[in-house]
Parts: structure tokens; sequence; C-alpha cells
């Protein structure tokens, strides 16, 4: 059994204690939320795996790292959800910034974000010039060719059923353009 120990804002206890977790207050601000992992990953831990894979992986291709975007729009996620920022130093797409916002939902009940939210999110990304700037939604579910053709139209694209950090990485270095040898 992994424990899993991270500080959020007591502000998040009442929803984090119906998602099931065990919370502890340390003040009156932050409070400590403790997962059990017993097999079934939670949500938060394998997005974190998975983004912290795919970032090593990664590296030998540009520079890449963790940040805690978007994680910012969701006042309840104290940014535990991490972004993949990947800045490749080979090929066509040399120095543009490839963002990825990761979801990997455990259960059917947990939806994926509108594509008017991953729209706001990958316009807080903007760069300028624009065009310097990739953005896409990387979940562990299948996406519909419907949803994935709203996505497109709004200039984001779908990396879908990702099960692990290489499976991530490599998708990344293939929509970055990045050339990749073969094992």
């Amino acid at each position: 059994m992994k424990i899993f120990k991270l500080l959020v804002p007591t502000e998040a206890q009442p929803l984090l204690r119906l998602l099931g977790f065990r919370v502890n207050y340390l003040n009156s601000t932050v409070a400590l939320v403790i997962c059990y992992h017993l097999g079934e990953k939670t949500m938060i831990a394998m997005e974190l795996q998975v983004a912290t894979d795919a970032v090593q992986e990664l590296g030998g291709h540009g520079f890449a790292e963790l940040q805690y975007i978007t994680a910012g729009f969701e006042p309840f996620s104290s940014a535990q959800r991490p972004d993949v920022v990947f800045w490749p130093d080979v090929g066509p797409n040399e120095g543009r910034a490839f963002v990825v916002e990761l979801r990997m939902p455990v259960n059917a009940g947990q939806e994926l974000p509108a594509p008017e939210i991953l729209e706001e999110h990958r316009a807080f990304f903007e760069t300028d010039p624009p065009d310097r700037l990739s953005f896409a939604l990387a979940t562990s579910r299948g996406i519909d060719s419907t949803l994935r053709s709203v996505l497109s139209s709004k200039g984001i694209e779908v990396l879908d059923k990702i099960q692990s950090g290489s499976e991530l990485a490599h998708r990344i270095l293939t929509w970055s353009a990045i050339p990749q040898l073969s094992a």
C-alpha cells in the first residue's frame, strides 16, 4: 500500500471528503489530504504518475516539465492536476510549446471538461505569436469522432486511450513531429 499526502486549501475539504479522501486540518487555511493506493489508482495519482513518466521520456527530445496551470481554473483541485509542457529541440516544431492537459478519470461517473472549458484553458496559454503553441487533452478514455471534431475545430488535439507515461510521451512526440528512432 502506498500513501500520498497532499496539501490543499481548507475550503476544499467538503468536496474531498465527498470523494472519499481522508482530510486532516493543519491550520485554518491548509488541510492535509491522505490518499491510499490499494491497487486502483486515484485519478490524481494516476495523472501525476503518467505525467512524470512522460516528462522523463520527453526530456531526451527537448525541454519538458510539469506545470500546474490549468489546475488553477478549478478551485478545489489545489494544483493537483499536472500539465505536461514540451518544447522540442529538433524537427519542424523546434521551440514550439506543446501543452497537454491530463484527465485520467478512473470511473465512468467522472466527466471530461466541456470543449468550451478546454478552449478557455488553451486561450490562457496563448503565445506571441499565437501560432507558437499547440494544446491537447490527454485522457485514458476513448473520445468519439463528434467530440474529437469539436475539439479539433477549437485548435485542441486529442490524445485518447492513454494508459502510461511512455504511451503519452510517444503520442506527444508524434504530434510534435519529432523524428523517432525505431526500437
